[in-house]
């Protein structure tokens, strides 16, 4: 589960970075 809300933590960063 832990992995789950990293990935999706990261994900979020990723799109903040892109826009």
């Amino acid at each position: 589960m832990a992995s789950f809300v990293n990935l999706r933590s990261a994900m979020k960063i990723g799109v903040s970075v892109l826009l």
